[in-house]
């Protein structure tokens, strides 16, 4: 059984008139008081969401239709299938042929010369590169440990008198320059194209 305070805070919460004497000083009173605020606090928002609920479900429909119907008359305008519309989908076109161009018998057609890559050969010409501004020893022999006795300076045009032989897992060239003869290895020789 509810005690008299406890009913008293019930009766003024539902009439909405606080009475803060006994709020503050009985507990039943406070309790009943805040409970009943509690429920209508409760109720109020659960009548909000429904009735924001009850608008979705109503509209959702509504948007459906219209959307819909505009597809609908647009597939409708452009003589497609009201289905297809309805899908969200276009029919795509089957790719067809392109045919070739043909040309007039008169006129003939211009012939590309490729053009030749410069590479190391006999009797060709080079240029001593890749040497970090040193001169490039030149070697009586292929291979790293044959006697040296010339040198040529980067940048300069050589002769290229034979090879390559391998040695030493490299390629070596016989050059000539107007100071001196002899082996160099081709990883510092560019090749010259010819004019």
């Amino acid at each position: 059984m509810p005690s008299d305070m406890y009913l008293r805070g019930k009766h003024d919460a539902e009439a909405d008139a606080l009475d803060e004497s006994f709020y503050q000083y009985y507990y039943d009173y406070r309790l009943a008081y805040d409970e009943v605020v509690r429920v209508r606090k409760r109720t109020r928002r659960r009548a909000v969401i429904g009735k924001i609920g009850r608008a979705i479900l109503w509209l959702v429909p509504i948007i459906l239709v219209l959307g819909g119907g505009i597809a609908g008359y647009d597939q409708w305008k452009h003589g497609g299938s009201l289905l297809i519309g309805l899908a969200g989908r276009t029919p795509t076109p089957s790719p067809s042929r392109t045919p070739r161009p043909t040309l007039p018998p008169s006129t003939t057609v211009p012939t590309t010369t490729p053009t030749e890559v410069p590479a190391l050969k006999a009797n060709g010409f080079a240029v001593i590169t890749g040497t970090d501004d040193a001169a490039l020893r030149i070697h009586k022999a292929p291979g790293k440990d044959t006697a040296a006795p010339g040198r040529i300076g980067p940048g300069k045009q050589v002769h290229i008198l034979e090879g390559p032989q391998k040695a030493d897992g490299l390629d070596w060239w016989k050059i000539e320059s107007a100071d001196t003869t002899g082996w160099a290895a081709g990883q510092y020789l560019a090749p010259v194209p010819k004019k």
